[in-house]
């Protein structure tokens, strides 16, 4: 996703007296300051939207439990009423709440006419699309399966009104200029992040009081916690205040919780300050539903994978095309969602079994979220994320073995028949036409 940054308008004249005020603030201690992404049941999938010259955007959308794309209504005007009713509805089918479901941030629910319950986002009704026939579909057009960008003059557009729910977290809030928010691989959220794109981190406690010792991790003694730097001038804006430091240097804080980056974390993306000290937490404003038993390790080779929670190496089974010259062509090089799916739980048969352990949900589980659950051959529930089935290895011993990684198999259409490989291979060469096809098995990034 990608890194954004907003600063509200008309704030170019700061209210001189608004910092004095807020050096004498409460500070927040251990306030949760993250809202989750989703309700229970509300997926997040992949879908290419049409643009300009017939090109198509990937995007993530919101979503019902069954991966169907969320859309919205320009006819509903009036908050959690819904003006889509008798042929309407037939069409555009009401995104039906659970009988326990829950209200919380932006997410709504009401009574229609009928008594039945249906989620809203932001006051607005959702519903699902009648010709979307599966996760992924747009407008009734199927997924894309070869990247981000592809033409679409054939799609069919969406009847007039009509728009998808699409996630974007930055828009529900505002902030001031040199911090955004981005997603972070081992955070499994949207993160404050500074104008270098480094990882903010929120202290519990007072900022004259932040105190750093010695951390065992590290090699140096020095602080390592370093506060997020205010403009002399600035002012409040949003849930951003500006607190005062003991040597008398502005600092931002969020929700009351004054903000901090992370010396050990070198680039964008990193957030080797999670779980260094108790005062100090990554500051999460979104946070996306994980399965329990589901972590994240870090491995020389890979970089950030999920893991169990016992640090074993999380894999999934994607698919490349094998040209006539021997080289791989990915056919995404992080997965396309529609090409899990297809792959699916039937990606490894009984043989594939005695190697390969499913990750396997609890029989209530919901999908929620980037995750979701398949069913394996014998009815058994397993988690898949993004759209691919997730399986452990069994030569992996010891947490952080990636025995497993870049292992393949070539399949071609001799000799497949009646086998369990077969519809497989049929929607592989839809997928990537005129190539033999390949599917291998990669570790599972976050």
């Amino acid at each position: 996703m990608s890194k954004t940054m907003r600063q509200k308008a008309g704030l170019s004249v700061i209210a001189l007296g608004l910092t004095a005020i807020t050096t004498g603030m409460a500070f927040a201690a251990g306030k949760d300051l993250s809202v989750a992404a989703t309700p229970p049941g509300i997926t997040l999938q992949s879908i290419a939207v049409p643009q300009a010259k017939g090109a198509a955007q990937q995007m993530d959308a919101y979503a019902n439990t069954a991966g169907l794309t969320l859309y919205t209504y320009a006819q509903d005007v009036t908050p959690n009423v819904s003006a889509c009713t008798a042929d309407c509805a037939k069409t555009f089918i009401p995104a039906a709440a659970a009988k326990d479901a829950k209200a919380f941030g932006n997410w709504t629910v009401f009574a229609r006419a009928d008594g039945s319950k249906q989620w809203a986002f932001k006051g607005k009704p959702l519903y699902t699309y009648v010709n979307d026939k599966e996760p992924g579909f747009y407008a009734g057009n199927k997924p894309k399966y070869k990247g981000p960008v592809k033409t679409v003059q054939k799609d069919q557009p969406l009847p007039e009104g009509w728009q998808a729910a699409t996630f974007k977290p930055a828009d529900d809030f505002v902030f001031p200029a040199g911090i955004g928010l981005e997603e972070i691989p081992n955070v499994f959220g949207q993160v404050l992040i500074d104008q270098r794109g480094m990882t903010i981190y929120a202290f519990d406690g007072d900022p004259k009081n932040d105190k750093q010792s010695c951390i065992a991790k590290t090699v140096t003694c020095g602080p390592h916690w370093i506060p997020v730097p205010a403009p002399q001038l600035a002012a409040h804006i949003g849930d951003f205040t500006v607190v005062a430091r003991r040597d008398g240097r502005k600092q931002w804080a969020y929700n009351g919780r004054a903000l901090y980056t992370y010396s050990d974390d070198i680039v964008p993306g990193e957030a080797h300050g999670v779980d260094v000290s108790k005062s100090w937490e990554v500051a999460t404003l979104v946070k996306y539903f994980t399965p329990p038993g589901v972590s994240v390790g870090h491995t020389v080779q890979l970089g950030f994978t999920l893991t169990t929670d016992k640090g074993m190496t999380v894999y999934r089974r994607d698919s490349k095309g094998l040209v006539t010259s021997g080289h791989l062509v990915p056919s995404n090089l992080n997965g396309v969602p529609a090409t899990g799916r297809l792959i699916g739980t039937r990606g490894c048969d009984a043989e594939c079994l005695q190697t390969w352990r499913p990750l396997l949900a609890p029989a209530n589980a919901q999908s929620t979220g980037y995750w979701e659950t398949m069913t394996t051959a014998d009815g058994a529930k397993q988690w898949a994320y993004k759209g691919f089935a997730l399986y452990t290895h069994t030569e992996d011993t010891e947490p952080g073995d990636i025995t497993g990684q870049d292992i393949y198999d070539i399949i071609i259409s001799d000799g497949i028949q009646n086998s369990p490989y077969e519809p497989l291979v049929e929607g592989l060469q839809e997928l990537i036409p005129n190539y033999a096809t390949s599917i291998f098995w990669t570790y599972a990034a976050p």
